[in-house]
């Protein structure tokens, strides 16, 4: 409840609002039990309150500081209220102290109650110098001015009266019984210079981290506002451009995963030097339906980051898992977009490879209109231009999803093309119109053969609601094992598809409530990088 803060002033005047609460509430009680036992004689040496009616305004008094610091939360009026508190006990306490030194008793040299109260506010409660160095000077001249008043309001010794000690005894009395509160002050004073500079030190280290914690937050041109999310691979960010105030994602691959995927420094570096060859070709795309990369570079620390636009929308995994199948004029509608995306990035030799619902966003642009985004195009690969096989590929891995990988790209045979793309491509289509995926196996190493040698249901048996025959066609021969069976390119597949001549849904699928579920861009969770399967024992 109060927290564990150096330097909490809240938390510090809770507690010594609250100790010397307790403290004064036992010492009323102390002195009840005194005066029953001994009858209600008073000793003048034992040094306590005057009256049990100043004893309960001061334990009233620290519970209301104590409730007020609590309830208010606010550090300068606390500390203003603890300093009255202060100057209450102080101001009561030497006037007790000064009644007895003008007593008969004899006199004692011990701590006194105002010595334990000082310790205890300069210890408990932190706060500038000067507020404790003025609080302690209080308490120095206190009890000195409050025997001087005295002694010039009542001149000459009379009997049992408050002048009955000479102005020179009076004096010695004085200085002989403060000396123990004098060095609690000096202690006092000693703990407050010491607690100021600690608190300047930290204040200090946390403007620091502050500043450093500014500096990472900020990518070149870039500035990060908010983690949108994080696992094994990295973390994404919604971040800000700094002059144009353009909203963007940021996502950062971790040096750690890089190097655990790379295995060695030859093949990190490999890696490293794909992931800049395929951000430029990126940047090239500009089909309304790629999401668009701004940036990309690599921090000091080794991590690599894309900074891409920021769009407002949900994967098709999440409308999936959302709203159920769709409908085929919506699917058909989405392909063609998809496609489209697709077919340019084929032209520039770019092969995505890992193309899934997680990786395919619809997004709203403008007021109404509602487009897909193909994501992920920074993990892509190139196309030798001298034959098919991967360029710059980490010797003895593939990459991808099993739910959605092509059986060239299973057996790496170095045959990946365009054609690979659209095989996962088919995988989707079967998803989004059945809920499923083509193939239910839950360990990898099944889900990769079936791809190989297992061959699909029929969709028309899958998909509950009403299928026109030649989108169930095309959607089986983009599922064919071999990439000569299955649509020659992107390009060729949209034209097929709007050969359907199916109309374009116009109702709005981005309701409020999927809007809400936000998005992450965060897709690794079914990725996996996993042996060919031939290099299997």
């Amino acid at each position: 409840m109060l927290g564990h803060k150096p330097f909490d002033t809240l938390s510090g005047v809770i507690r010594f609002s609250v100790i010397s609460a307790a403290i004064l509430a036992l010492t009323a009680l102390g002195i009840v039990i005194f005066r029953l036992w001994f009858g209600n004689g008073r000793d003048e040496g034992h040094g306590l309150f005057e009256s049990e009616l100043q004893l309960e305004a001061l334990v009233f008094l620290s519970a209301g500081v104590a409730l007020h610091a609590f309830w208010r939360r606010r550090p300068q009026e606390s500390l203003i209220a603890a300093g009255a508190l202060f100057f209450a006990l102080v101001a009561t306490l030497s006037w007790a102290h000064a009644s007895t030194l003008q007593g008969a008793s004899q006199l004692i040299i011990r701590p006194s109650w105002l010595s334990v109260f000082i310790l205890l506010f300069v210890l408990l409660v932190p706060g500038p110098l000067i507020y404790h160095f003025a609080l302690l000077t209080f308490t120095t001249f206190c009890t000195p001015l409050l025997v001087a008043i005295s002694i010039l309001s009542h001149p000459g010794p009379k009997s049992g009266g408050p002048g009955q000690h000479s102005p020179k005894t009076l004096g010695r009395r004085l200085t002989l019984s403060m000396q123990p509160t004098w060095i609690c002050v000096i202690v006092g004073v000693a703990i407050a210079v010491h607690r100021d500079r600690d608190r300047r030190r930290w204040y200090a280290v946390i403007e620091q981290l502050r500043d450093a914690r500014g500096q990472l937050q900020q990518l070149g041109a870039y500035r990060l506002e908010r983690q949108l999310g994080s696992g094994g691979m990295g973390e994404v960010w919604q971040a800000t451009h700094q002059v144009l105030a353009r909203p963007a994602a940021i996502k950062l691959i971790s040096a750690q995963f890089l190097r655990e995927q790379a295995g060695d420094e030859a093949t990190l570096d490999r890696f490293l030097h794909r992931f800049q060859q395929e951000a430029k070709l990126t940047a090239r795309l500009t089909s309304p339906h790629t999401v668009q990369v701004y940036d990309y570079g690599r921090t000091d620390d080794g991590q690599i980051y894309y900074v891409m636009e920021l769009l407002q929308g949900v994967d098709f995994a999440q409308v999936v898992g959302r709203l159920g199948p769709q409908p085929q004029e919506r699917v058909v509608d989405w392909l063609i977009q998809i496609c489209d995306s697709l077919g340019e990035a084929h032209s520039l030799g770019l092969i995505h490879r890992d193309i899934k619902p997680a990786n395919l966003f619809l997004c709203r642009q403008g007021v109404r209109r509602e487009v897909v985004k193909v994501l992920d195009f920074g993990l892509a690969i190139t196309r030798r231009s001298t034959g098919g096989d991967m360029a710059h590929a980490i010797p003895g891995t593939i990459s991808g999803s099993p739910h959605f990988m092509a059986p060239e790209q299973v057996k790496d045979e170095g045959e990946v093309d365009g054609r690979t793309d659209l095989y996962a491509l088919g995988c989707v289509a079967w998803y989004l119109l059945t809920g499923r995926n083509v193939f239910h196996d839950t360990s990898h190493d099944s889900l990769l053969e079936a791809h190989v040698d297992q061959p699909p249901k029929r969709l028309s048996e899958v998909c509950t609601a009403p299928l026109d025959p030649r989108l169930e066609e095309l959607v089986n021969r983009l599922l064919a094992k071999d990439p000569n069976d299955r649509p020659s390119s992107a390009g060729a597949l949209a034209d097929e598809l709007i050969a359907f001549g199916m109309p374009t849904p116009t109702s709005q699928l981005l309701v409020p409530e999927l809007l809400e579920m936000g998005n992450d861009f965060l897709s690794e969770p079914t990725m996996v990088l996993v042996r060919p399967l031939e290099q299997k024992s």
